[in-house]
């Protein structure tokens, strides 16, 4: 492998892990909003 594909592969693993991360806090966030909307309602 060249460099410029180590850093393509390493490029690609960086924003893989971000949007991962970026999905668990929004269904984090989602889940919360869920659970207060309920006790509004009570």
């Amino acid at each position: 492998m060249t460099e410029l594909e180590v850093v393509d592969v390493y490029v690609n693993l960086s924003l893989d892990m971000n949007i991962g991360m970026v999905h668990q806090i929004m269904n984090w966030n989602s889940e919360l909003y869920l659970s207060t909307q309920r006790f509004t309602w009570l």
